[in-house]
């Protein structure tokens, strides 16, 4: 294990995974929708100063350390805000919570919870230094288990801003890990990861034999929620080989297993993926009404960044239709969402969508325009693959405008 931190750590710190344009790929970080006590409940600051002495200072019963009974409020608080999807509010409290110097394994999963939220806030760069803290304390004191799933949590930090091929070395490392550990719901959640790093990477046939892998686990643990995340992945696998059929046996099985368990936010997520399917055999009218549920879906929940995804992928439906104006109007409400959260991946593709439409249209300037923005976004964040294309598209229109055809959009 001390070699991780050196070898792949110092290497990896850099991001992110290829975008399907309708595919979404399967999550199981669903925000539970809890009612709570208003925000002023939060502690902005500790309740009790904490003082070089406070593991000895006792609480009035004499029973408790006062500096441990703060800490697990303080640890309970935050959970129940990031469960409600108050993130800032658990944000503020771990903060306070390490400010009791918490013993090393609490203080490695507080850090972890802080990438937690940073990462469901879009700011990858706050997730992966929290991520990193958790697996430096873990490391150092000898946490094995702990150290894995700092590992996991900045592979998936990866895969979210394409950096497939990092996010894939770190998957690695944390599976052997978890094989050593005997830990089943560890391996399966980590072999999932591996195939979604392939799948991004285009090795469909790596990324199927991973997602059919982590299925079995799931079959053998009993549980239908980690069935439902392979099966979707699995949906996305044949998605992208045009098997439209396969595609949609297996987003109808994972939707089912998601209504089931009130997964709402993975209910939307596949109801957009069979909008895909649809989509691809041309039924246009089936495609916008899945859409539109999911993005009714997300609109209830407060899933932003679901929501601007639903937006962009309408637009698609609407510029195969040919409705340019339908398809900008849509693309720019994407666009404004991924700014409001601050999602860079998004707000590159969606200006490279505009500068889709507008090529469609002939205005070549403004193509070119909205196309260099994203070029400079997707370089920023290290999106090797899609700066590479986008340069060639560059190119292309520069050399000849009138006679170029535009790729077709894409969707974070």
């Amino acid at each position: 294990m001390s070699d991780v931190l050196l070898s792949i750590v110092g290497v990896v710190f850099g991001g992110l995974t290829a975008v399907l344009s309708f595919a979404v790929a399967i999550r199981l970080r669903e925000a539970r929708r809890l009612r709570l006590p208003p925000s002023s409940h939060v502690v902005s600051q500790p309740a009790i100063t904490p003082q070089s002495g406070g593991y000895k200072d006792q609480d009035p019963l004499g029973s408790i350390p006062i500096a441990t009974s703060v800490r697990s409020d303080l640890q309970d608080n935050a959970r129940e805000r990031k469960e409600s999807g108050d993130f800032t509010g658990a944000i503020r409290l771990l903060a306070d919570l390490l400010a009791w110097d918490p013993p090393p394994r609490q203080r490695a999963a507080v850090h972890l919870e802080l990438g937690d939220c940073f990462r469901e806030q879009i700011q990858h760069s706050e997730a992966e230094t929290h991520f990193r803290e958790a697996y430096s304390v873990a490391v150092a004191h000898g946490d094995d288990d702990l150290a894995a799933r700092a590992l996991v949590d900045l592979a998936d930090v990866f895969d979210d801003i394409s950096r497939s091929r990092e996010s894939r070395l770190l998957a690695e490392r944390a599976l052997k890990i978890y094989s050593s550990l005997g830990d089943d719901e560890g391996r399966r959640h980590t072999i999932n990861l591996l195939g979604l790093a392939s799948f991004a990477l285009g090795e469909l046939d790596a990324a199927e034999r991973s997602f059919n892998e982590a299925l079995e686990i799931a079959k053998e643990t009993g549980s239908e929620a980690d069935q439902a995340e392979p099966l979707g992945n699995l949906g996305n696998v044949y998605l992208q080989r045009d098997d439209l059929n396969a595609a949609e046996e297996h987003y109808m099985k994972a939707l089912s297993l998601h209504q089931g368990i009130g997964s709402q936010i993975n209910v939307a997520r596949n109801l957009a993926n069979l909008g895909a399917v649809y989509r691809g055999r041309g039924d246009l009218d089936k495609a916008e009404d899945h859409l539109k549920q999911a993005l009714a879906i997300q609109e209830e929940i407060d899933d932003r960044l679901g929501q601007a995804n639903q937006l962009g992928n309408l637009a698609n439906v609407y510029l195969t239709r040919g409705d340019l104006d339908a398809a900008e109007e849509h693309y720019m409400k994407a666009l404004s969402i991924h700014e409001q959260i601050g999602n860079r991946l998004g707000q590159a593709v969606g200006l490279r969508n505009l500068g889709t439409i507008y090529a469609e249209r002939a205005k070549h300037d403004k193509a070119t325009e909205n196309h260099q923005k994203a070029l400079v976004i997707f370089e920023e964040i290290g999106a090797v693959a899609q700066a590479e294309h986008l340069r060639r598209l560059i190119e292309r229109l520069s050399n000849d405008s009138e006679s170029s055809e535009p790729d077709a959009p894409e969707s974070p």
